[in-house]
């Protein structure tokens, strides 16, 4: 018999759990609106305002896609940016529509058959978390030296702050101590069949090397600066969206805007976040005083914007991934 553990546990009690969650969000956030509230505020829209902001997010992908370029031909040249701009939008389309960031492994399975190794192009993918996470906790205490932020909002960022921690760690004992782990798996592969032992040791091996890329200071440095990119452009996009609706607020809300949304989509919920997403825009727009029907309209309006394009790309390269996603000839592909 499950005890209770396993059973909250379980994948239809996460999707359940998801489902709840998403449903009360989308209560929250429409309750007592009424259609023509939300088409009053999209009749007075200045879309200019919306073009740009399409133009940001666009350009915010091919950011990410020079980013994760740089961190990959540091060590694996010959990958162009086609087929890495495809993975990038692919997986993102599959993270929307698929819980538990099953997008991240297309990128790895894609990019890593294609001669670098799947070993090598998943430490890539940890590094970019990383970046990631430093450039939230930047913009985290930021936030929360420049204004009161509610609880929900303090307990989120302070857990990321933690988990950015503990990566960031993990992979720096792997690396600074990577010569007695090495013995370690050694040691513990003579218990395996050879064909497990030898794949252990490749993969760590592989992963170990491309490790390696934290000693190129240029090509950090160079990721460092398209991480500050994307965010900044993550945050103009916002800002761009408020002055559509000819909102003028503090500089603090494209950027509470921006944080408050990566906060709320980490939690588990139905595909695309639907409910969570326009719920966090009325509550962050609500500390600055903004009416219910312009900040579930924002939510809208930013969710599409979002996720249109990203499904749009993501299913165009998924038909055609087998044109795309071809491995290099004389190359060999390593876990």
């Amino acid at each position: 018999m499950k005890t209770c553990r396993q059973i909250f546990l379980s994948k239809p009690a996460r999707i359940l759990f998801g489902l709840i969650l998403s449903l009360l969000a989308f209560y929250f956030a429409f309750r007592s609106l009424t259609l023509q509230e939300l088409v009053a505020v999209f009749s007075d829209m200045k879309w200019s305002w919306v073009a740009i902001s399409l133009v940001l997010l666009a350009g915010h992908h091919l950011v990410k896609v020079i980013r994760w370029h740089g961190l990959i031909d540091s060590h694996a040249r010959g990958i162009s940016f086609r087929p890495l701009y495809a993975s990038l939008m692919i997986s993102q389309m599959i993270n929307l529509v698929v819980p538990a960031r099953a997008g991240d492994i297309t990128r790895i399975q894609q990019i890593g058959t294609m001669g670098p190794g799947r070993s090598f192009i998943l430490i890539t993918l940890l590094l970019e978390k990383v970046f990631d996470m430093v450039a939230f906790g930047v913009l985290f205490v930021a936030l929360l030296i420049s204004i009161t932020l509610p609880q929900w909002i303090q307990n989120t960022g302070i857990l990321f702050l933690l988990l950015s921690g503990f990566l960031f760690t993990s992979l720096v004992v792997i690396f600074r101590y990577r010569a007695p782990i090495f013995e370690w798996i050694l040691r513990i592969s003579h218990k395996f069949p050879l064909r497990y032992r030898d794949m252990m040791i490749e993969k760590y091996q592989t992963m170990v090397s491309a490790l390696t890329i934290v000693e190129n200071g240029k090509v950090i440095s160079l990721a460092l600066f398209w991480t500050a990119v994307t965010w900044l452009m993550s945050i103009l996009t916002n800002y761009c969206l408020l002055l559509a609706m000819d909102l003028h607020l503090s500089w603090t809300a494209p950027l509470f805007i921006l944080v408050g949304l990566q906060a709320g989509i980490s939690i588990p919920s139905v595909p695309m976040k639907i409910g969570i997403f326009e719920y966090v825009c009325v509550l962050v727009l609500g500390f600055y005083g903004i009416d219910q029907a312009t900040g579930v309209s924002y939510g809208i309006l930013l969710h599409l914007l979002v996720m249109v394009p990203i499904l749009g790309a993501g299913l165009y390269y998924l038909i055609l991934s087998d044109r795309v996603f071809r491995p290099r000839t004389g190359t060999k592909t390593t876990m």
